[in-house]
Parts: structure tokens; C-alpha cells; sequence
């Protein structure tokens, strides 16, 4: 069934986010040469054969489709290859997993990538490397694509990493939301938190539950902070266009002194995360969440739940809306989408845009919301049936889209090196060994002497 196959592929998706790391930045533009499908030629149409009749049926467009990401064959098929075949039926719908074959071997083979994918924090690197950059804008028009139907959240982002044009389309997305324990909850007498609360009443919440009782250490809030960090709800980049990072910022205190001082002052807590071994690679939380079942209120992607089901069974849970700033009340996190668009190479504009325009259209994205992904649409029929088809169709769905997404901030060149070196001081200040101010200006300082060593052009 392709609703769960999008289940698989998101998973993907969601791995690479947490794990992978690409280089590369994104910004030029390639202009490729339209070939319409009417003009393709057939092997009876070859310069020295006999022409074949005009009634002869043509061979299908081919639409070759791959990534980075090194999705496998079986879960991209699963989730969209087949839904495409079956959609449009005069197209060969062909994807080449990464791992099977490079981007560096399909090119030097001369083979012509119709479609590329990635995460968008990764996409612009994918696009740079390789020279891929296509800029659709004039496209969008002629499909009946208006940008005004998407949620703005997610496409002023992805036109300013791509400097105003646009080299791709949202396809799924997802947010930071608020996981908790009801047991939790209960065992201590404390309310379920709420949508729409801000963060000062859930961390007030988290220091009643984060206490040691029966011998079991429980922890208020934890958050995968890979995560949160670059999906902030202040759309705060972690660089500007020149590669100066911007962790001198009060902005950047705030966000600090909010997701990581104050839930984890507590010394029990700072032990508990201390024996897990650490952050590690930021499933400590669901860890705790799931199998320890010692933490209360979990902040992690929202597709989580319906991405591995199986430990979520063994909870009882619910989701709430992400708490927000009193001062920025409705505004979420950041969006992390899944953006298709078309290559340099391609051979086939039209039949191309055809395919990723059925992708963003109202049909394709009622089955992804219905799969338990937040649409890409700011469309409320849509939102209704929001994980309506998952394992969990009871729980809080509309915890999901409460909020207003944050605006995507500007993806900088070397994006995940200005993440790892602002991650890197986030155990040290939970543990009091560094303040927020010191933290900061150190990894200002050790960010602008890695970007000095960096060529600031090419791959």
C-alpha cells in the first residue's frame, strides 16, 4: 500500500536528517534545452533506418528520477514511483538509488537526471555539486502552480537559499511538536499540557515532573537538538551569505537559555543524560521516551509516531502544539520538506513539471496528509484528514498544524558544519560548564576560523 510506503520513504528522509551530511552549496543557474515528448525520437526515427509509420506506437518518455540521499529502490517506489507509473502511464518512471549509482557515474555515462530530490537542507548542496541548478519560476505558471497555495512558511525559505528562483517544490514536510506521556502525567498529578501554551508554562511544567521517585529518575523535557536548533521557531540561520556565522546574536542566548538551560538545571537530569553517554546522536530522548519511559514531554519530528510505530505502542501518548515565545505567540518551528525539482539536464521540461506537478497537487497531498505527513498546502480540507490513515488516528492530529510554520531560514553553504559547531557546546552548557555567552563567542570564534579555511566558491 503507497500510504505506507510514504511512511518508509519519509523515514529515509528523516534518518538523512538526523545523520547525513552533504557538501556543496546551491545559487547557480544551468539553463537546459526543452525537448518536448512529441519531438522524441523512436529507434525506427534513426538517421539511416527506415521511418517507422506514423500510427507506430512511440516509445515512453523515460523520467529518470534520483538523490543523494541513497533512499532504496523498493521504499522510493513504495511511496512514489508507483503512484507516478500509475498516474501517467505514458511515462517510464525510472529511480536510481544512489548507492547502486553515483551522481559522478550516472553523469559521466551521459545519463540525463530528469528529477532530483533531497531534504531541503541538503537539497541547494546536491544541486551546487553537481551542476544540477534549474530555475522553474517561468514553469510554475503554464502548471497552474501558485505558490500562493503552499504554506509561506516553507517557500520564502526555499526562495531565498535559491537566490529568488526556484530550483524545487515541497513535497512533504514536517515540524517540531510536543510528545507526552500520560502516564507521567498522571503518577504526579500534573494536567496534560495543552496547545497553544508558551514556554515558559511547559518548563515550569517540566520542573514539577523532573524529579527521582521509587528510584527512577524522570526528566521533564528533552529535545533532539540537532533538531531544534536549526528548525528554531526565531528562523535564525546559522550564517549569512558571506559565511559569518551569527552565533553572536541575543537571538541565539534566547534560544539557548530556552531549549537547553533552563529544562536541564536540574543535577538529577543532567546525571541521567550523562549516564546515557550523552547527546550522542539525538535519540536520547525518544530513547528515554519509549523504552526507558522516564521522560515526560518529548520534542521531536512530528512523523515520528507513524515512522516507527512499534515503540510508540508501548506508551500511552499524545501530542500537544510546540509551546512558543510569548513574545512570537502561533509561530512553530521551522519546516524540514522533502523538495523535488527539475535538473539541468533534463531532456523533458514539460513531462517533468507534469510529474511534480501531480506531486503538490490537492489529489497527491490529501493521501499525504492522510498518511499522518503535514501537507505542503495551506489548504484546511487537507489539514482535516491529517493522520487519519496511521496506527494512531485518536491521537491529537491537530497539535501538527496549530501553529504557523516558522519561515525557512536562508540554508547557508556548509550548512552542517555551522550546525555541528553549535551543537558541539550544547552538552557543556547544559552542564553548567560553559555559560551561554562564553559558548557562543566559542563557537563564533572556532565557526569563522573553519569557514577561513574553506573555499568560499565551487565544491
Amino acid at each position: 500500500m503507497w500510504k505506507k510506503g510514504i511512511q518508509h520513504f519519509m523515514l529515509g528522509i528523516l534518518m538523512i536528517a538526523v545523520l547525513a551530511a552533504c557538501s556543496g552549496n546551491g545559487g547557480k543557474e544551468s539553463t537546459p534545452t526543452p525537448a518536448n515528448s512529441e519531438n522524441t525520437q523512436t529507434e525506427g526515427n534513426k538517421e539511416g533506418q527506415t521511418a517507422a509509420p506514423t500510427d507506430a506506437p512511440k516509445e515512453p518518455v523515460e523520467l529518470i528520477i534520483s538523490s543523494t540521499t541513497g533512499a532504496p529502490v523498493e521504499a522510493f517506489d513504495n511511496a512514489v514511483g508507483n503512484v507516478l507509473r500509475k498516474k501517467f502511464p505514458q511515462y517510464k518512471i525510472t529511480y536510481i538509488s544512489n548507492p547502486t549509482q553515483s551522481f559522478d557515474e550516472l553523469l559521466a555515462l551521459n545519463k540525463k537526471i530528469d528529477i532530483v530530490y533531497h531534504a531541503d537542507r541538503w537539497y541547494f548542496d546536491m544541486l551546487e555539486k553537481y551542476d544540477l541548478q534549474f530555475d522553474m519560476t517561468d514553469l510554475l505558471a503554464k502548471h497552474n502552480i501558485d505558490l500562493n497555495a503552499f504554506d509561506p512558511g516553507l517557500i520564502q525559505g526555499l526562495k531565498a537559499s535559491g537566490g529568488g528562483k526556484i530550483y524545487g517544490l515541497p513535497a512533504f514536510s514536517y515540524v517540531e511538536v510536543l510528545h507526552y506521556n500520560k502516564e507521567i502525567f498522571k503518577k504526579f498529578g500534573v494536567p496534560f499540557p495543552k496547545d497553544g501554551m508558551t514556554w515558559d508554562e511547559i518548563l515550569d511544567i517540566a520542573r514539577k515532573l523532573t524529579r527521582e521517585d521509587g528510584g527512577t529518575q524522570y526528566l521533564g523535557l528533552l529535545a533532539h537538538m540537532g533538531h531544534f536548533l536549526s528548525m528554531n521557531q526565531l528562523s535564525l540561520p546559522f550564517a549569512d551569505a558571506d559565511l559569518k556565522p551569527t552565533f553572536l546574536s541575543d537571538d541565539w542566548k534566547k534560544i539557548l537559555d530556552t531549549y537547553v538551560v533552563r529544562p536541564g538545571q536540574d543535577q538529577g537530569y543532567q546525571k541521567a543524560v550523562k549516564d546515557a553517554g550523552g547527546f550522542g546522536d539525538g535519540w536520547l530522548g525518544f530513547d528515554f521516551f519509549t523504552a526507558k519511559k522516564n521522560l515526560a514531554m518529548l520534542v521531536f519530528f512530528s512523523d515520528v509516531s507513524k515512522e516507527i510505530p512499534d515503540q510508540m505502542k508501548g506508551v500511552d501518548w499524545d501530542f500537544a502544539a510546540l509551546p512558543t515565545f510569548a513574545d512570537l505567540p502561533n509561530v512553530g518551528s521551522q519546516a524540514m520538506s522533502t523538495v523535488f525539482g527539475l535538473t539541468s539536464t533534463t531532456q523533458h521540461v514539460e513531462e517533468s513539471m507534469e510529474v511534480l506537478s501531480y506531486l503538490v497537487s490537492k489529489e497527491y497531498q490529501m493521501e499525504v496528509s492522510r498518511s499522518g505527513s503535514i501537507s505542503v498546502l495551506n489548504d484546511e480540507e487537507v489539514k482535516a484528514v491529517l493522520g487519519k490513515d496511521t496506527q494512531f488516528p485518536d491521537k491529537n492530529w491537530g497539535a501538527l498544524t496549530y501553529n504557523k510554520i516558522a519561515p525557512l531560514a536562508p540554508i547557508p553553504k556548509y550548512w552542517t558544519d555551522f550546525q555541528n559547531i553549535l551543537l558541539s557546546k550544547v552538552p557543556e552548557v547544559m552542564n553548567g560548564n560553559l555559560d551561554v555567552n562564553t559558548a557562543l563567542r566559542e563557537a563564533q570564534e572556532f565557526a569563522e576560523k573553519t569557514m577561513a579555511e574553506k573555499p568560499k566558491t565551487g565544491n
